[in-house]
């Protein structure tokens, strides 16, 4: 198909939009003649090649920026605050020192573990 071809030389230009709106129609133009989609694996590798670019632009411009883009700390706190897990994990931890919370952050393995962590450290 020209499209296909169209999308790889974009591709090979460095224009990974330009190659991933390409690839989308002919995806579409597959579908719309019952054909099996042969893109669908190189538009998911575009896009999170475009996204990991997209994430890394908006983490510098939001670390550079001198507006408060971010929720405040204590924004951040109520807001977890609103669930009543956390009240029950407060109520576990409430006799346990930073240090020990620190220690229990660096020996959690997963990622629910390491969560309630930091809950406890920024309390």
């Amino acid at each position: 198909m020209i499209r296909t071809r169209k999308a790889r030389i974009l591709e090979a230009q460095s224009n990974p939009r330009g190659a991933l709106l390409e690839y989308v129609i002919v995806l579409i133009i597959q579908q719309a003649n019952r054909e099996s989609p042969s893109t669908a694996t190189k538009i998911d590798e575009i896009n999170k090649a475009i996204c990991v670019e997209d994430a890394v632009e908006l983490m510098n411009k939001l670390s550079k920026s001198t507006d408060r883009d971010l929720p405040s700390k204590i924004y951040c706190k109520n807001f977890f605050e609103t669930f009543p897990s956390v009240y029950i994990h407060k109520e576990r931890l409430v006799n346990a020192d930073r240090d020990s919370l620190v220690t229990s952050f660096s020996a959690a393995q997963s990622f629910e573990e390491k969560l309630n962590a930091i809950i406890f450290i920024i309390d």
